[in-house]
C-alpha cells in the first residue's frame, strides 16, 4: 500500500509540474489557433481551438491522438513522463473578474496534463487547469 501511494503521489506531482511548464510555455500567448478539432504545435506547445459544442471532450476521446509529452519527473522504474494539450477557450473574456463589461480582449486556455493511461499497473492522474492572461 506504501508502494501504491508513492506511485500516485509521482504521478501526481509529475503532472502538476507539467501544468506549470505549459503555463509558462503559455506567455507570452501563442497566436489564436483555427477554432474546430484541430491541434498543432505552436513553438514546442501543442496547442488546440476551441472545442466545438456539445464534442466529446478531448481527454474522454480515446481517438484523440494530440497528447504531447511534457517533462519525465524521476529516473529508472519510477520514472513519469505526463502528456498534455492545451485548447483555446476564447479571446474576449474580461481582463478584471470584478468588472465583467470593460476590457474583454482577455485569453483563457484550458490545460489538460495526465500521467499515465493506466498501462503497468502504475497510477494514473489527470489534471486541468484554466490558465488567463491578457
Amino acid at each position: 500500500m506504501a508502494g501504491q501511494t508513492y506511485d500516485r503521489s509521482l504521478a501526481f506531482q509529475a503532472t502538476e509540474a507539467t501544468l506549470r511548464d505549459v503555463e509558462a510555455m503559455l506567455d507570452p500567448p501563442p497566436a489564436d489557433p483555427t477554432p474546430g478539432d484541430t491541434c498543432a504545435l505552436a513553438g514546442s506547445l501543442m496547442l488546440c481551438g476551441t472545442p466545438t459544442a456539445g464534442a466529446t471532450a478531448r481527454w474522454l476521446d480515446s481517438g484523440f491522438t494530440s497528447w504531447t509529452e511534457g517533462n519525465t519527473v524521476g529516473s529508472g522504474t519510477l520514472a513519469v513522463t505526463p502528456w498534455y494539450f492545451v485548447e483555446h477557450l476564447g479571446s474576449t473574456f474580461p481582463c478584471d473578474p470584478a468588472d465583467l463589461t470593460n476590457n474583454l480582449n482577455c485569453k483563457r486556455y484550458r490545460i489538460t496534463a495526465r500521467s499515465k493511461d493506466n498501462t503497468g499497473g502504475r497510477a494514473s492522474v489527470m489534471l486541468q487547469s484554466i490558465y488567463a492572461i491578457q
